[in-house]
């Protein structure tokens, strides 16, 4: 049985963490976005999203998130119909389809939209709120998610195709998955075994069935934005977008006011903001002289809105637009992601405005520390830089030299006296005093270099200790949520052992760092 303790540190104290958007000022705040998420702004925001999300929305959400289990052979969560209740709202968080769930922030996300909705429901707010997944399957950027790292190994999927990630088949995904197996024992191997089963016919599909298998029984709700139904709700955004460039026309001046504010501009603003889907392409949509360019197509305006009303599934949201997708089919009252997703939202607000869409709340997902019993460490020193602690340690070595320096004067001292309380005996004492005050000398030298000696290899022994210490903590000089799997500190027993040990220890409204300290005890 896997067992956790939770303990938080200011996110000042560790390396890695940038400001959070929750540390922003109360104007920029409110010039910028529509506020952060509490218990009481959640409250007000689903009292009002409720009320303005389309009936007829509902339906053809429910109908289409069905058809998606049913096509991926995904178990439908028990609460899935809720979201044909006029009061129920969603919590969402997002990703894109990283290998074997890629590192541990994408469990931390996941977890945290659960545990946010879990508080909401059981703090008597009028609405029900249900946390959504939403699946980043026509990214193609491939080097984001292809790498999987644990154990200090790297494990690499490699499909040799091109396009969305979400519609590669999955036929080069056995060889990755068997050598990830190899890592493990116990029934952390039969579990991963069966998550890494593959039966679907692309890549999307069978991360639907991976996620649906580990979080479903939380009640998360997977929705994939590659889907005709809901690109048909988004087209008149999409044909808003064609026409106008309005995300651009809005955007760049949000993004002016940004700089002025001294805050980052996460996303760049481009002319139009949207890809189009062609077989293993996602290819840029480029506004040239009142005409289109599509990689080497041309189309005019009026062409490329008859392909949009035949064809809505082929046009894709980049980083821009895609939160307005979400909002467009969600009844959604808040967006949970990390630093630099939030920074893209807070250029979207007049965007969100000119598109007559409320804008959501929004919520820093947790970042933490899952640290084993070898790495933990309740010293918040260890959790600063690598440089720092090491000029710490050597500090502190380098304030034991004094005792040498004591007992040196301390010699000087007792051979001068030795040498005084000769001096009634003439040079004939001199000969036998004097070799006995250099054997003490020469006593005292060697004793210093054994003690040297010694002190070195402690010293390294330390310095050793504390880097293997630091790389557990940040590997690849980066925070461990970043690079390493959730799968490492299973410890033999079951991930979703562990998994359902983190979502009880999350406090979803916490802004500081959870650092998890495990044990594993076998029952």
């Amino acid at each position: 049985m896997i067992q956790l303790q939770r303990s938080f540190l200011a996110r000042s104290k560790a390396i890695g963490f940038g400001p959070l958007l929750e540390s922003w000022t109360r104007d920029d705040l409110r010039r910028f976005t529509n506020g952060i998420a509490s218990q009481e702004t959640l409250s007000a925001q689903a009292l009002e999203r409720s009320s303005s999300f389309e009936p007829s929305m509902r339906q053809t959400l429910c109908e289409v998130l069905k058809a998606q289990y049913a096509k991926a052979s995904s178990t439908i969560p028990e609460n899935l119909d809720e979201l044909l209740n006029p009061h129920s709202v969603t919590i969402t968080t997002g990703h894109q389809l990283s290998v074997a769930l890629g590192p541990l922030f994408t469990v931390f996300k996941i977890l945290h939209v659960v545990q946010l909705c879990e508080a909401m429901n059981e703090s008597g707010a009028a609405n029900t709120f249900l946390p959504v997944f939403w699946l980043a399957s026509e990214d193609h950027d491939l080097e984001e998610v292809q790498n999987l790292h644990v154990f200090n190994k790297s494990f690499t999927w490699v499909p040799n195709e091109t396009g969305p990630v979400g519609s590669m088949t999955t036929g080069q995904l056995r060889p990755c998955y068997d050598e990830i197996l190899a890592c493990f024992q116990g029934n952390s191997a039969l579990e991963l075994s069966e998550l890494f089963q593959i039966n679907a016919t692309n890549y999307a599909l069978h991360y639907h069935q991976m996620l649906s298998k580990i979080f479903g029984k939380f009640g998360v709700i997977l929705i994939d934005g590659n889907d005709p139904t809901l690109k048909k709700a988004f087209s008149p955004l999409v044909r808003k977008e064609l026409r106008e460039q309005f995300v651009m026309a809005t955007a760049s001046a949000t993004n002016a006011e940004l700089v002025d504010a001294g805050k980052k501009v996460q996303a760049h603003v481009r002319p139009i903001n949207l890809f189009y889907l062609s077989p293993q392409k996602r290819e840029r949509i480029v506004p040239d002289e009142g005409h289109f360019v599509v990689g080497e197509q041309r189309w005019t305006l009026e062409n490329m809105l008859t392909e949009l009303e035949k064809h809505p599934e082929r046009f894709s949201p980049n980083v821009l637009m895609r939160p307005l997708y979400q909002e467009t089919v969600l009844p959604n009252v808040c967006s949970v992601g990390g630093s630099g997703e939030l920074n893209y939202w807070s250029q979207l607000k007049a965007t969100f405005k000119a598109a007559a869409l409320p804008f959501p709340l929004l919520k820093t997902r947790i970042s933490g520390f899952l640290l084993t019993a070898s790495s933990a460490e309740n010293d918040e020193a260890a959790f600063r830089s690598l440089t720092e602690q090491e000029h710490t340690l050597l500090s502190q070595a380098s304030n034991r030299d004094p005792f040498f320096e004591t007992l040196d004067l301390r010699l000087k001292a007792l051979s001068d006296a030795l040498m005084e309380g000769i001096q009634p005996f003439g040079k004939e004492a001199e000969k036998w005093a004097l070799p006995q005050i250099k054997a003490m000398e020469s006593a005292l030298e060697h004793y210093q270099s054994r003690w040297q000696k010694q002190e070195k290899q402690n010293l390294e022994s330390e310095l050793s200790r504390l880097r293997r210490k630091h790389a557990e903590k940040y590997p690849k000089d980066l925070p461990q949520e970043r690079v390493t799997s959730l799968f490492q500190y299973c410890g033999g027993e079951r991930p979703s052992e562990l998994i359902l040990a983190l979502k009880n220890l999350i406090d979803p409204f916490s802004e500081e760092l959870h650092i998890f300290e495990q044990s594993h005890e076998t029952e």
